[in-house]
């Protein structure tokens, strides 16, 4: 097989459409973009006479029709949901089980059955180390493929037709990046037995081609910035001018769009056809009909209409409900006596079997197996509306693309079906893994960006249609380092009516300038009542200042508190299990003692006549045991110096006091423990904007009132249950025993440490303590969380500088709206996705900013110190 790479497919096919301007032998081009291939030979030849463009599926039905296999057809969505459901009456299954309502287990089951034939999964003979219950799965699916299997019917076309590609004699051309499955390479691998096969891939990785494909691989096109750029984070050079459009919401994006079209259709002389749109979301789609709709321009999105709008369904529906007939047989008949539409009619049809069934779930089969209806008007000059799977254009168009947001463009890859990919794991034949189905998605992406056009428009939504924040995507802030984005604010007054009966603000109308004068930003706290924003202070009050000013106001200005209720909320478990470390760690026997003193004094309210309450304090109290174990093993040569040590001082000029859980010293170093309840972890960037300071500052006050200890570390250590969540990660396995030291690596605690050659310090820490860990030679591993002291003291100087400035804006009555976000969106740093005060503060995506916290500020400031 001829293999032709390169990561731009459009100077491939460019240069594919060019090498066959003189080609008359017979020629067969397999790929899923017909049209746009056809008009790119077109565009190099005039007459295809010799050259045939197919999908792959109309080049296999045309090898039945050839071989005169008429008898080999697919199952359809009729045949295969009687068939299993017939399977899971007649089968004794420990998993699949027959149900008044079966359809959506039989939807999964499919979904499974086609997935392992796609990928030309065998499980008849599975592998002695399998789990067993993926086993007993993999057992149970089986057994209903096989009996699927006694039929003339197959689940894809390569099964049907693989044995009938030996006369095939026309040279094959194949477009193949549409052919990942492992069932539709061992067509095309068996193809080129027989004739020569040229497989072109936008791949650059030869040695990930060969495990697909056997044969010569040449390589075409130059690499371009991006396409070689698009997924990293290396600095260039802005490629071209193009613009950005931000909606407040994704109906606000489309609306902004649409105007924009129509002032180039007047401005720039352009046609609909010179538009293309190319979005991931649905909902965008079903956004773009309805305001194309309204405004009468063309577009090529098909009609679909839902069943539930048929009369034929309708009537189905209803003679359903007085039927009495109990086979699929006797509705059928009955209902083929009623005035149906003749797609009905031939649907029915299929349905004959003496299975019994009630009219009841009928109409759920009937719902599985009915089809929506999708028609698209033929019309030559529109607008397309399309998947990035679908966007090629061969003429350059003006190309926006809509809905970049994160968690939607790029796609979140999700599993479906009954077997996942910790399953596949265990067999020796894996599917298309979901980090391999997002570079699939990705290389989608990046083809459609690559499509000739006269200007490229990148677009994203601040806000859902219920107003929760949405986030730009990773891929929409790359684009803003890729390209010179212009921000593009179109005229709306072509929406002018629909706005106005929608609610929504229009310029110059007397009632929105009044709402633009409001522009939900509070004024200055008067000086008379600044004292109430508080003069002693924490660090953790200080962190919610950092955070939000409005939600420090609320809180500690204003004391407006959420209602008590009896639900368990995280600081009652907190509190918990810092007394019982408190008290437990030198007292091991007594815990639950301990433990349940505490309940009794504090949460007897909550945990009497409450078993859900009752069940996680139990089961809290049983995990602490672990706990301390774990404490004590990671002790090694440590002291305990202090437990709940008060530490008090100033940060700069700001006075701030604290507790630190527990103080260990060895030798003259010491090093200050933090337990939470969950996993924590100390990013030094943010750390150096305020977030997250707490154990760097007490270790700072420590070291002042007891100057002759030196700065050993500050770590956290999480308190919560790990052991099921790696061994569900694949880490470790559920069926055999754990060691010791593969708990105690679970229970590594995060956080830094201060030291530097030799490294005495760091040699002293337990191994299985920390994640600092020394090479035999005494060095540190790379990426060792390790500060030197004066690195310490370079970060503690930051930490000063950015909360004295910060200490008085709150001290000058600041209570801005402006919560902050960081630049690559960390979770923890934006405070307003759980805020108790959002209802209250009415964060306006119009008006109101967030205050940016930079995630590489640390090697910026540490990479200054070393210059």
């Amino acid at each position: 097989m001829n293999i032709v790479l390169g990561k731009n497919f459009q100077e491939k096919a460019n240069q594919l459409a060019i090498s066959l301007r003189d080609v008359h032998e017979p020629l067969t081009i397999i790929t899923e973009h017909g049209t746009y291939m056809e008009d790119l030979l077109l565009s190099q030849r005039d007459v295809l006479f010799n050259i045939e463009v197919k999908t792959l599926h109309q080049f296999e039905k045309d090898l039945l029709v050839e071989r005169r296999m008429f008898k080999r057809h697919l199952y359809n969505q009729t045949q295969l949901v009687m068939a299993i459901r017939t399977i899971l009456s007649h089968q004794d299954f420990t998993f699949f089980k027959i149900s008044e309502n079966p359809y959506p287990l039989i939807g999964e089951i499919i979904t499974t059955l086609k997935r392992l034939h796609e990928e030309d999964i065998d499980l008849n003979t599975l592998p002695d180390h399998l789990l067993p219950l993926t086993k007993q799965k993999c057992l149970e699916i089986n057994t209903i493929d096989q009996l699927l299997k006694q039929t003339d019917s197959y689940m894809n076309l390569e099964e049907a037709t693989i044995d009938l590609v030996d006369q095939v004699s026309a040279r094959i051309i194949v477009l193949g990046d549409d052919y990942p499955y492992r069932k539709q390479r061992a067509f095309f691998t068996a193809l080129d037995r027989v004739t020569d096969v040229t497989m072109y891939l936008s791949h650059e990785e030869d040695d990930f081609v060969k495990s697909y494909y056997p044969g010569a691989i040449s390589f075409v096109g130059e690499e371009t910035t991006l396409t070689k750029h698009l997924y990293d984070q290396e600095k260039v050079n802005p490629i071209e001018k193009a613009s950005v459009i931000i909606g407040g919401s994704p109906m606000h994006e489309v609306l902004k769009v649409t105007s924009d079209i129509k002032r180039r259709l007047v401005d720039e002389k352009a046609h609909y056809e010179d538009f293309m749109i190319v979005t991931h979301s649905n909902d965008m789609k079903d956004y773009l009909k309805d305001v194309f709709d309204r405004e009468h321009i063309p577009h090529l999105l098909p009609e679909t209409t839902h069943y539930d709008y048929d009369e034929s369904y309708q009537a189905i529906t209803k003679a359903l409900a007085s039927s009495q007939a109990h086979t699929f047989t006797d509705l059928t008949n009955e209902l083929l006596l009623l005035p149906l539409d003749e797609n009905y009619r031939s649907l029915l049809k299929e349905v004959i079997s003496d299975e019994e069934i009630t009219p009841e779930e009928y109409l759920l089969f009937l719902q599985m197996i009915i089809p929506n209806k999708a028609a698209r008007q033929p019309m030559h000059d529109a607008i397309m509306i399309c998947d990035f799977a679908e966007a090629l254009s061969v003429t350059p168009r003006y190309l926006y693309f809509l809905g970049l947001n994160e968690g939607e463009v790029p796609a979140v890859m999700g599993e479906s079906g009954l077997l996942l990919e910790e399953d596949f794991l265990q067999l020796k034949t894996q599917p298309l893994s979901l980090s391999e189905q997002l570079s699939l998605h990705e290389m989608e992406i990046m083809k459609a960006i690559l499509n000739p056009h006269k200007h490229l428009t990148f677009s994203y939504a601040q806000a859902d249609m219920d107003g929760k924040e949405k986030m730009p995507s990773t891929l929409m802030k790359r684009l803003y380092e890729l390209y010179d984005l212009e921000n593009c604010i179109p005229d709306l007054t072509l929406h002018d009516v629909y706005l106005y009966l929608n609610s929504s603000q229009l310029p110059d109308y007397p009632l929105n300038e009044a709402i633009d004068h409001y522009d939900n930003k509070p004024v200055l706290i008067k000086e008379d009542y600044r004292h109430l924003l508080g003069k002693g202070m924490s660090v953790s009050r200080l962190e919610t200042y950092n955070k939000c000013p409005f939600a420090y106001f609320m809180q500690y200005g204003l004391k407006v508190t959420k209602q008590y209720d009896h639900a368990l909320a995280a600081y009652d478990i907190g509190h918990l299990a810092h007394y019982i470390m408190e008290t437990s760690i030198d007292d091991e026997e007594h815990m639950k003692d301990h433990a349940y003193t505490y309940v009794k004094e504090h949460l007897q309210d909550k945990y009497d006549d409450n078993p859900l309450n009752q069940f996680f304090i139990d089961h809290m109290i049983d995990d602490m045991a672990m706990n301390l174990k774990i404490v004590k093993e990671q002790l090694g040569d440590f002291t305990i110096a202090a437990k709940e040590y008060e530490v008090t001082g100033d940060l700069g000029e700001i006075p701030v006091l604290g507790m630190i859980d527990r103080v260990d010293t060895i030798d003259d170093h010491v090093r200050i423990i933090d337990y939470k309840s969950s996993t924590k972890t100390l990013d030094l960037s943010f750390a150096m904007q305020g977030f997250n300071i707490q154990m760097l500052v007490y270790m700072d006050l420590l070291i002042k009132n007891k100057p002759d200890l030196k700065p050993g570390a500050v770590l956290y250590f999480a308190m919560k249950r790990r052991v099921i969540t790696k061994a569900l990660s694949k880490t470790l396995s559920l069926h055999k025993p754990l060691s010791d030291k593969d708990v105690f690596k679970q229970y590594r605690m995060e956080g830094y440490a201060f030291d530097e050659e030799p490294y005495d310090f760091c040699k002293q820490l337990v191994d299985s303590s920390t994640k600092v860990r020394i090479k035999k030679d005494g060095t540190p591993y790379s990426g060792a969380p390790i500060l030197s002291h004066d690195q310490l003291k370079t970060v503690m100087a930051q930490i000063v500088s950015y909360m004295t400035a910060l200490y008085e804006e709150l001290r000058n009555g600041h209570i801005d709206i402006l919560p902050a976000k960081a630049d690559n969106n960390a979770a923890g740093i934006y405070p307003c996705d759980y805020c108790d005060y959002r209802s209250v503060c009415l964060f306006d995506v119009f008006v109101n900013e967030n205050k940016v916290i930079k995630s590489n500020l640390k090697n910026e400031i540490l990479k200054e110190e070393k210059q």
